[in-house]
């Protein structure tokens, strides 16, 4: 070995591989069985814990924790390690005594520091096994088993339910006693082979705190609280192949709560005894046999069914009677037909014809709607002038007409209050007075020989202009 001393740690409850290696030198050629080492613990019981391999490309001694190892506390424990050749070592014989001394096998300690950790609690029992009967009402208590705990006090482990998929227990987290809230159905999904598990999880207070689990298996007795239905609603009479269909029955309890059943015909109706008959009318499943001769159609049929014992039910059954040909089962009917006749084209047509009709007229209708003349008030003209009748609101204009006025004496006058001469006669008086204070609608203007062409042009170029001016004063000749 190229040391004498080696060194690693573990865990008691937790298996490593991998916790040392050990390393060693050999002179001979690499390789070869004289060259690859092989390792081994000097004392066998340990074997049971730790286990030691050769890495073959390495040469090294791995030392693998195998198997736990409970303590009571932390503690160092010493592993002695030989080894040795997979070709066992040749030493030539003494000459003066003839006699072959090999050496010691080389050994060495390895100390290994195991550290305690807390320790699960120990169930007594592996599973808990309870017997009762299905329906049976809530409030039944059991008790968990006995529990153990090597690093903690038993008073101090908690308990709780980890698996209760129905819905069907409570646990004291203190006792884990174990209570019913609600009755247990044997027949619930739930349930497998009759056997409803549970799962008790015990904690203790260790640091951190550990647990372990314990199933709670509950093993439902069945009873008869299930009543026979028809397996399918539905049943085919081949009328081309005979007069009988064989009618299935269902029941989820075991028996001999269920089958095999007892078949009689419902109700009291004399007639339906004369039509039909029942053979067998006792079994898993009955035979309802038509007395006449049936046309192809569907045919409804009361049934009374009982277990064995003696719980019934009253189903109807549909009987379907066709032609199976070759089958057993009715053909499927062909899907319907997506080509159009001659009237279904004829039809399309038609109703085209007449949306077009209804489009034209609506067409012309608004053309004429919109075409019709508006009429304008006769004292107003047709004209493009806008008609201003407002009252307040507006301010008093103050601006001067500019527009040239000819006169009919040929004054120009270009201003209210002046002439291109200086001279105005009082027969040339221009006068633009405002009816009301802001109507401009009812504006006059007069003139000795204006003509009304002239009127109207002003009239058209003061709107154009943007001027809305409603004049309160009279302009006379200076």
């Amino acid at each position: 070995f190229k040391k004498k001393k080696f060194y690693g740690e573990v865990f008691e409850s937790q298996l490593k591989k991998n916790v040392l290696r050990v390393e060693v030198e050999d002179k001979d050629t690499r390789n070869t069985p004289g060259w690859r080492a092989k390792y081994f613990l000097v004392d066998k019981k340990e074997e049971e814990f730790f286990q030691i391999e050769t890495d073959p490309k390495t040469n090294e001694g791995i030392l693998h924790f195998i198997k736990e190892k409970h303590y009571e506390r932390t503690i160092n424990i010493t592993l002695e390690i030989g080894v040795e050749n997979e070709e066992p070592l040749f030493v030539c014989a003494e000459k003066l005594t003839g006699t072959v001394t090999l050496p010691p096998i080389d050994k060495i300690n390895v100390t290994i520091k195991m550290f305690e950790v807390n320790d699960a609690p120990q169930f007594e029992k592996e599973q808990v096994d309870v017997y009762l009967k299905e329906e049976e009402e809530p409030g039944k208590c059991w008790l968990p088993p006995k529990i153990t705990d090597a690093d903690s006090d038993p008073e101090n482990i908690r308990f709780k339910l980890t698996e209760d998929p129905a819905g069907w227990l409570t646990i004291d987290p203190i006792t884990g006693k174990v209570t019913s809230v609600k009755k247990m159905d044997r027949e619930s999904p739930f349930v497998e082979k009759g056997i409803y598990k549970a799962v008790i999880c015990a904690i203790d207070d260790g640091e951190p705190p550990a647990n372990s689990t314990c199933p709670l298996l509950f093993h439902l007795g069945d009873v008869n609280d299930n009543k026979p239905k028809l397996a399918s609603k539905s049943v085919i009479m081949c009328g081309n192949k005979g007069n009988k269909a064989m009618v299935p029955v269902i029941d989820p309890d075991d028996p001999p709560y269920s089958g095999p059943f007892a078949f009689s015909l419902g109700g009291d109706d004399e007639n339906l005894k004369t039509q039909w008959k029942l053979d067998p009318d006792v079994g898993t499943e009955g035979g309802l046999i038509s007395l006449t001769p049936l046309a192809y159609g569907n045919y409804s049929v009361p049934l009374a069914i009982e277990d064995q014992q003696g719980m019934g039910a009253q189903e109807t059954v549909n009987v379907i009677v066709c032609d199976c040909g070759e089958a057993d089962v009715c053909p499927a009917r062909g899907p319907l037909s997506t080509s159009l006749g001659a009237a279904g084209v004829g039809s399309i047509i038609l109703g085209l014809l007449i949306f077009l009709l209804l489009l034209l007229v609506f067409i012309c209708q608004c053309g004429q709607g919109a075409m019709k003349h508006i009429t304008l008030p006769y004292d107003e003209g047709n004209q493009t002038l806008m008609k201003y009748n407002e009252e307040g609101g507006c301010a008093e204009s103050t601006a001067m007409p500019t527009m040239p006025w000819i006169s009919s004496n040929g004054v120009t006058v270009t201003d209210s209050r002046k002439a291109s001469n200086g001279q105005i006669n009082r027969a040339d008086q221009v006068m633009i007075h405002n009816v009301g204070k802001y109507n401009t609608a009812g504006s006059i203007m007069s003139h000795s020989n204006m003509s009304a062409m002239e009127m109207h042009q002003w009239q058209t170029r003061r709107f154009l202009g943007g001027q809305s001016m409603n004049l309160s004063r009279k302009y006379k000749q200076e």
